[in-house]
């Protein structure tokens, strides 16, 4: 595997992750806007659809890998709080 194909597949690998963890946020603010009302729900999923839409996760990969780059070892540790820079 080339090192392009090595950085593509773990930026591939990192994006899946902060995707789970946005859909599973997305969902907990679903929840609680539904507790308030309907044009709440409608917020959260028209941000949701926005924000799910696409694109490569990069702003956060960037910080995730210049972390790793240097010396960082716990991978997970920084992937929820990177997930807002989206």
């Amino acid at each position: 595997m080339t090192d392009d194909q090595q950085a593509l597949k773990l930026l591939k690998e990192y994006q899946i992750e902060v995707n789970k963890l946005l859909q599973k946020y997305f969902n907990q603010e679903k929840r609680q806007a539904q507790k308030i009302d309907s044009i709440a729900v409608k917020s959260i999923k028209s941000i949701e659809k926005f924000i799910m839409a696409g694109g490569k996760r990069l702003r956060p990969a960037l910080l995730y890998y210049g972390y790793l780059a240097m010396g960082g070892r716990r991978k997970k540790v920084l992937n929820k709080p990177l997930c807002p820079l989206n």
